[in-house]
């Protein structure tokens, strides 16, 4: 192996929290150099808002289907009727009393 291009070094000194956490970036996402590590993250925190959309809609693709039998279930009950009727018979007598 040849020495690293100068662009290729990096020299900062890492506390060994530090060193771990880069040493388990570098296996995770497959860098083979410290310096690659730090691009990436670098790359990562750059595209974070793209990140971010991805995020979102993966959780609404998959809550949104929960969400809604949820509201179905409500809906269905009893106690959800009751204060529908409530509510559509204050409308009705306000109505009525103008």
């Amino acid at each position: 192996m040849g020495r690293a291009k100068k662009e290729d070094q990096i020299s900062v000194r890492l506390d060994p929290k530090l060193r771990a956490s880069l040493e388990e970036i570098k296996e995770k996402y497959g860098y083979l150099t410290d310096s690659d590590a730090l691009r990436g993250l670098i790359q990562l925190i750059h595209n974070k808002d793209i990140i971010a959309s991805e995020v979102e809609g993966r959780l609404l693709e998959n809550l949104i289907p929960i969400l809604e039998a949820r509201l179905k279930k409500h809906y269905a009950s009893d106690e959800f009727k009751e204060l529908i009727r409530s509510i559509m018979d204050e409308v009705i007598t306000d109505e009525e009393g103008q």
